[in-house]
Order: C-alpha cells, then structure tokens, then sequence
C-alpha cells in the first residue's frame, strides 16, 4: 500500500469517528451531561454542544486533508 494512501485512509477514518462524536455531542448534550457531571448545570450542556461544533469542525479540516492527492506519511 502506498504510504500516501495509508495516510489518507487513517485521515479518512479520524474525520469519520471525529464527525460522529462530535454529532453525538451536538444531540444528545443534555443526556450527556447528566451521564458525565454528578451535579449537572446549564452551562455544562451548552460547552459540550460547543465541543461537538469543534469536532465537526475539526472532522471537515481532516476529511480536506484526506481528499488532498499530495498528503504524505512523512
């Protein structure tokens, strides 16, 4: 397998679990801030649908990066 391709594919597959994390904290933030917190507050909900918009952000910049022909292993 060419080390370019390896690359991209391990991109690919940190862009797919980044996006579905990062949905799951945009819906269920409420939920998993009662799982997570042993006193939950408003604010821990709204700072976890914020990182869920990061991970989607960040999934998006990952999955440019594994369409990109000239990302290298090294």
């Amino acid at each position: 397998m060419d080390t370019s391709r390896t690359a991209r594919l391990f991109l690919a597959m940190n862009a797919a679990f980044s996006l579905v994390c990062g949905g799951l904290c945009l819906l269920f933030a409420g939920a998993l801030a009662d799982i997570l917190f042993a006193a939950p507050a408003d604010w821990q909900s709204l700072v976890l649908g914020l990182l869920g918009g990061g991970l989607i952000l960040f999934a998006s910049s990952l999955a440019v990066m594994a369409t990109n022909r000239f990302v290298k292993k090294s």
